[in-house]
């Protein structure tokens, strides 16, 4: 018996699913190596031998998006839902500036949760220079308080690499008195 070497058309033609050569298959495995993360993308299309990427975590813990059909890396920032964007970021006024206005007529544009505790952070005021936040903090106390992004950025969940501060993202700008906390 002669061997010859099959198409991915007729290997198709033989399996009853015809296209099925373009269909990509990716999987991130996470591995440790001393004090780096990284993962390996695994990529296959169907009746290929997979390729095998390997990817580094970036200086801040989270992982680039890989475009999966070429191979190319995207920028790390872009992977990731950022903690305040610069559209919300310009909503905010500056600090001090609801310094006059009464604690029930603030306007809250931004809500921070920590999904494995109780604590949330509630934005009314931003400096950008400084990535400082005012507003209210719901946790052990309920009170008026600053926040760093730059700490919320720096606490990272058991993997190393995802950021355990979330900002909720159905959260719409709301008075304070109409927020029922």
């Amino acid at each position: 018996m002669k061997k010859r070497g099959i198409k991915d058309e007729e290997r198709n033609d033989e399996c009853g699913a015809k296209g099925a050569s373009e269909i990509e298959i990716s999987v991130l495995v996470p591995y440790r190596k001393g004090e780096k993360w990284g993962f390996y993308d695994l990529c296959c299309t169907c009746y290929r031998k997979p390729r095998l990427t390997h990817l580094w975590a970036n200086q801040r813990g989270h992982l680039p998006k890989t475009d999966t059909r070429g191979g190319a890396m995207l920028h790390p920032r872009s992977s990731h839902v950022q903690l305040l964007p610069r559209e919300i970021a310009d909503m905010l006024p500056p600090l001090y500036a609801m310094e006059s206005t009464p604690e029930s007529d603030h306007v809250i544009y931004v809500k921070f949760f920590d999904p494995r505790s109780q604590w949330t952070w509630y934005a009314c005021e931003y400096d950008p220079k400084e990535r400082l936040c005012f507003g209210y903090v719901v946790g052990y106390e309920k009170e008026w308080g600053y926040f760093s992004l730059d700490e919320f950025e720096s606490l990272k969940m058991p993997d190393g690499i995802t950021s355990r501060i979330e900002r909720d993202l159905q959260f719409t700008p709301i008075l304070f008195k109409n927020l029922h906390i």
